[in-house]
């Protein structure tokens, strides 16, 4: 799927679809302003829809109770899914035998599914794709009934559940979309919105994610409009996600630090205040620092670090202060996701 990179990402899109499309689904349906398009087959004409632009609603059921952390459990070379309490006690594998390379586990806002990316195969290749487990491990299972041609990864639950924001590969970039959790069907936010790892706000009004350049994080509404920048640097954002509140936003930047007289270049730990713009270096080490995740109660932040050599989750005040290693994994452990 060779395109020129001058065609606008829109056409580029319907030329896809042209190709893979193996239902009929008029374009035009998906065509206004702000909507979202199709993307990709669906095997055994399974119907494409476009992704909901209604403002999605808080989740109303009861909350579980119990803060856990899930987090990729490194094992003989092998990524697994584990849930831990805070401390790090009441070590639980949620994949058990699994002989699949787990990713990026992420917690349903009401607390009862983790969603991971998982390869899955296609073909005679294999493709990332998205997998979900019940918050004890059970009822492991695909969201879509078949592989989808591209590769999905770095999900994120919506409050009401009916969505996980992802992003999808394509030929000349990597693109915003969500996916139905009843169907699977996966359709492009707001016609075309190139960038990675999306995820909403506590109301689902709300997403965040990196620029395509990885130099900003971009904030737009759910059904893909009202777009603007909420930081910027000429380093690169990772992994950014909203306050419980809403009201402030975490990620990693590459930020300079000095080892040995030099100054060297690693990922660190930031929060940012969205009502002043006010930002905080957290954590500073020259280790890789990533994937930041909010506590229940917004008080403290947990994030993976390199600085012992292997891997290992943390957790911080969300102010800063208060450092603590929580995992001692032999082999490393990443991607920490705290249940809401």
């Amino acid at each position: 799927m060779a395109f020129s990179r001058f065609t606008h990402p829109a056409r580029r899109l319907r030329r896809v679809l042209r190709r893979f499309l193996w239902v009929a689904v008029p374009l035009a349906a998906f065509g206004c302003d702000g909507a979202s398009e199709p993307v990709g087959p669906s095997a055994g004409a399974e119907p494409l829809t476009d992704a909901a632009t209604a403002v999605a609603s808080p989740v109303t059921s009861s909350l579980v109770t119990g803060d856990r952390i899930a987090f990729i459990l490194w094992q003989n070379s092998s990524p697994d899914v584990y849930k831990m309490d805070p401390q790090g006690g009441s070590l639980v594998s949620l994949t058990p035998g699994a002989t699949a390379f787990d990713m990026s586990p992420v917690w349903s806002w009401d607390n009862l599914r983790i969603a991971m990316t998982r390869y899955r195969p296609y073909g005679s290749s294999t493709v990332y794709d998205i997998y979900v487990v019940n918050r004890d491990g059970s009822n492991g299972h695909w969201i879509r009934p078949t592989a989808f041609p591209f590769r999905l990864y770095d999900p994120a639950w919506s409050p009401n559940g009916s969505r996980i924001v992802l992003t999808v590969a394509l030929s000349d970039g990597t693109y915003l979309a969500t996916m139905n959790t009843a169907t699977g069907d996966v359709s492009l936010i707001g016609g075309g919105k190139k960038g990675h790892h999306p995820s909403y706000d506590p109301t689902g009004q709300r997403i965040i994610y990196v620029s395509s350049d990885t130099k900003s994080i971009l904030q737009i509404n759910a059904d893909g409009t009202g777009q603007k920048t909420l930081v910027s640097s000429t380093q690169s954002f990772g992994s950014p996600a909203f306050s419980p509140d809403g009201k402030k936003i975490t990620y990693s930047r590459y930020a300079a630090n000095t080892v040995n007289g030099y100054t060297v270049y690693s990922p660190d730990i930031f929060v940012t205040n969205l009502a002043d713009g006010t930002t905080k270096r957290i954590v500073a080490n020259s280790a890789q620092d990533t994937d930041p995740i909010w506590s229940p109660d917004g008080t403290r932040i947990g994030f993976a670090s390199s600085r012992t050599g292997k891997p290992q989750i943390y957790t911080v005040s969300a102010s800063g202060g208060g450092l603590t290693r929580i995992t001692q994994a032999v082999s490393g452990a990443t991607s920490p996701a705290w249940t809401h």
